[in-house]
């Protein structure tokens, strides 16, 4: 099979038209595909050139379709060459009088805008360099050549009319920074202001611009610190307090304008540096080892609220890309830092331990309060601190001991406090329940101020609060640990000193005989429950804690008078009943100090059922089967979904919330003998 040569077509206009090419393109694939799939047909008797002929038109095949794929791709190379050399002349023709940069004279708005335009036309072409044609290369090395000198000369110019204004107007100073502020905000139509100049830098590089603000600051530091002899050698000790207060009152000139040009993070840093470099210079590094703790602590808190007076002048997106001083002078020498931590883990356990031996509601106060400050204080340190190992290290050795020390305070308090619950009278039970609450409340409380993200917008946040999210939990289980162990030392003094655990025994009798109610023997039993009753809490913090401890007595109470009411082997009496309510009424009524039954609700709901005063008793008699001895079959009655349906509507609609349809036909089955007397009646 001969497969003859294969011609472009070539228009008027050239090759210079992306859609000839691709349409050119395009029949050289269709080519191609035709001719494949006659040579995996096998069929040799097919013209696959005839074929192809008729299909494109084409005079003369040539041999080879690859061959035309080849000439498109130097064509497009070609193309590609073309389109960078227009743009390089469409940059060009931005700006006039180009032929050398020496001589130059362009306005900074001509230069920003032609160095926009050579950017952009190398990096609109930077992808077709690898597989671009000689001439290509020359093009865009040319253009670099060109870019690279309008950038020196662009940086040059506003760098040097930046440095002359700033001279002309004593920067920094509050008349310098009304000036220059004022200079931001008018329009510059001609490009010719500050404003322009100091928009090239900022085109160029953020840390050029920080480093022309930072350069006069630099000259004065200088010249006070290092080279007028004006602080003598013996006085080196007080350098850092010295620089420190000189820039607090250097800063406010500058802060506004520094925020408004955008480049906080580089000035603070090389003013961090520039601090660093004075201290070093005067050799304060080699005499703080000599210094005392008074001397160490005064460097460290000048230290810390330099880092917080920066913070304060800094947006919160940017603060977490700059190191803070206290890194810088501090975290980096090992000596320091590690008397550093050492002083405030030692400082934190002993302002804790200062209210140990106290006892009472105002000592444990008054210790959460001192544990609260703490964390405050240790919250603010970290915040400063922006590289992860240092922030690991405050934390593990800081501030998790501080927690796990308040833990340790709250515990052997919680200790004491179930010891002397168990020998409690009645007259100081109160008091005692009162500091459980107070201790429970106020460790849930610090559980939710270590949760709370008090660094949003530092880098430190994360790290911070996935580690006291940590310890926060430990602060709520231990506060759930101690509503529990709470209610369980009550419940023991409940039942071992007074009469509950007899009722207990008899209440069965007084269901089945309707023996008289006598409150006989009682009377401790509603004394010591009387003791949720009072007014003694009043935050709504501890009142949610006193119910939560009550909750869980209530529930145990309930629990034990379910089992009495529901025990089946037992008959239930009019009388005995009634006697039974009694009981249970003053029991709620001991417990909440009202009639409302907030916690004893299922309980209630028996009671009212088992004495029928809703005469609900006989529809569900009548609805239900009942075997041999007239006792309903609660097995059939959950079978018939349709029944049971049916009756635990007509219970719901009586206004019966808790009980249910298996606990009605307990009692319904113990008490058909009141159901019919009062039928009779």
């Amino acid at each position: 099979m001969t497969i003859n040569h294969h011609e472009l077509v070539y228009s008027s206009t050239g090759f210079g038209s992306a859609s000839n090419l691709a349409r050119e393109l395009s029949r050289v694939e269709s080519s191609l595909l035709h001719v494949t799939e006659a040579l995996n047909n096998n069929n040799e008797e097919l013209d696959v050139l005839d074929e192809i002929d008729q299909q494109d038109g084409f005079a003369k095949l040539m041999k080879s379709p690859h061959g035309e794929i080849v000439k498109l791709q130097s064509m497009s190379k070609e193309i590609n060459c073309l389109s960078l050399a227009k743009s390089y002349i469409n940059a060009i023709k931005k700006s006039s009088s180009l032929d050398g940069m020496n001589g130059i004279n362009l306005s900074m708005k001509h230069l920003v805008e032609l160095e926009s335009q050579l950017r952009l036309a190398l990096q609109s072409h930077h992808e077709d360099l690898a597989l671009s044609s000689m001439n290509f290369k020359s093009i865009y090395r040319e253009i670099r050549e060109r870019h690279e000198k309008v950038q020196k000369y662009m940086q040059a110019s506003a760098v040097l009319n930046v440095r002359k204004t700033l001279k002309k107007v004593t920067y920094p100073s509050q008349n310098a920074l009304q000036f220059i502020l004022s200079e931001l905000d008018s329009d510059d139509k001609d490009g010719s202001g500050l404003k322009a100049h100091i928009s090239a830098i900022r085109t160029l590089d953020d840390r050029l611009l920080a480093t022309e603000l930072v350069r006069p600051i630099v000259r004065r530091v200088r010249h006070h610190f290092l080279t007028s002899g004006t602080i003598p050698q013996e006085k080196v000790i007080k350098m850092p307090h010295l620089i420190i207060a000189y820039l607090r009152k250097v800063i406010p000139h500058v802060a506004p304008i520094v925020k408004r040009v955008d480049c906080e993070v580089h000035f603070y840093h090389q003013i961090n540096t520039l601090i660093q470099h004075v201290l070093f210079q005067r050799g304060y590094f080699e005499r703080i080892g000599d210094a005392s703790p008074v001397t160490l602590t005064n460097l460290i808190q000048e230290v810390l609220k330099f880092d917080v007076y920066i913070n304060d002048n800094i947006r919160s997106e940017c603060s977490g890309d700059m190191s803070s001083l206290t890194e810088l002078l501090i975290c980096k020498n090992t000596t320091l830092v590690n008397w550093w931590i050492k002083a405030q883990r030692n400082h934190a356990i002993h302002l804790l331990d200062s209210k140990a031996s106290e006892v009472g509601s105002a000592a444990i106060i008054s210790t959460t309060e001192s544990f609260f400050s703490l964390v405050c204080s240790q919250r603010i340190k970290i915040s400063i601190l922006k590289e992860r190992s240092n922030i690991s290290r405050y934390l593990k050795q800081i501030m998790i001991p501080t927690c796990m020390h308040y833990l340790n305070l709250q515990h052997k308090r919680a200790t004491a406090l179930r010891n002397e619950m168990d020998t409690s009278t009645i007259y100081n039970l109160s008091d005692n329940i009162d500091q459980w609450i107070i201790m429970i409340e106020n460790t849930s409380r610090m559980a939710q101020v270590l949760s709370n993200d008090h660094n949003e917008g530092s880098s430190s946040s994360t790290l911070d609060l996935l580690e006291l999210h940590t310890m926060s939990e430990s602060f709520e289980k231990f506060s759930d640990a101690m509503v529990q162990e709470c209610a369980h030392r009550y419940i023991d003094l409940l039942m071992e000193r007074s009469a509950f655990s007899s009722f207990l025994m008899t209440a069965g009798h007084l269901l089945s005989h309707g023996s008289s109610y006598h409150q006989s023997g009682m009377e401790g039993v509603f004394m010591i429950l009387n003791v949720w009753s009072g007014d003694f809490v009043s935050n709504p913090n501890r009142i949610k804690v006193r119910d939560d401890i009550l909750s869980r007595i209530c529930t145990f109470l309930q629990q034990q008078l379910l089992e009495v009411v529901l025990d089946e082997s037992l008959e239930m009496t009019a009388e005995g009943c009634e006697a039974f309510r009694v009981v249970v009424e003053d029991i709620i009524r001991a417990v909440n100090g009202s009639d409302e039954q907030d916690f004893f609700g299922r309980l209630n709901d028996i009671c009212r059922f088992m004495l029928n005063r809703d005469s609900i008793h006989q529809p569900i008699h009548n609805l239900s089967s009942r075997d041999e001895d007239g006792k309903i079959s609660v097995f059939e009655l959950e079978t018939d979904g349709t029944l049971y349906e049916e009756v635990e509507s007509m219970i719901r609609g009586k206004g019966y919330v808790h009980l249910t349809v298996s606990e009605a036909c307990c009692i319904l089955n113990r008490v058909h003998t009141l159901t019919n007397s009062n039928e009779q009646s």
